[in-house]
């Protein structure tokens, strides 16, 4: 899976923190990369990103998760509700982890 450096900390306090959890082949790289693996349909890999809108609601501010298959230019996961941006969430990670064992991409 590709995640943009930008985002790693958007999903645990670290990337050693991030690593304890997810245990499958993941990369960290910048947003071009993840822009061409999007662009040519490239079959390799599942993309990670993360959405915090520039709004806030009651004073919070909130993020939105999901993952894109390239090659299907599709969304195949996502954590379908809004949470704290202040906070990190070691369950949004286990989902992840749950949802997407078995599968042959990195």
């Amino acid at each position: 899976m590709l995640i943009d450096k930008h985002n790693i900390t958007e999903l645990a306090k670290s990337t050693a923190e991030f690593s304890k959890i997810y245990k499958f082949p993941y990369e960290i790289c910048d947003h071009k990369k993840i822009v061409l693996a999007i662009k040519e349909k490239d079959s390799k890999y599942f993309c990670l990103d993360v959405v915090t809108p520039n709004m806030s609601i009651d004073g919070q501010i909130y993020k939105y998760i999901f993952v894109i298959d390239p090659a299907i230019d599709d969304i195949v996961w996502s954590n379908l509700s809004w949470y704290k941006f202040s906070n990190k969430h070691k369950g949004d990670v286990n989902d992840l982890v749950n949802a997407i064992k078995g599968q042959k991409k990195k």
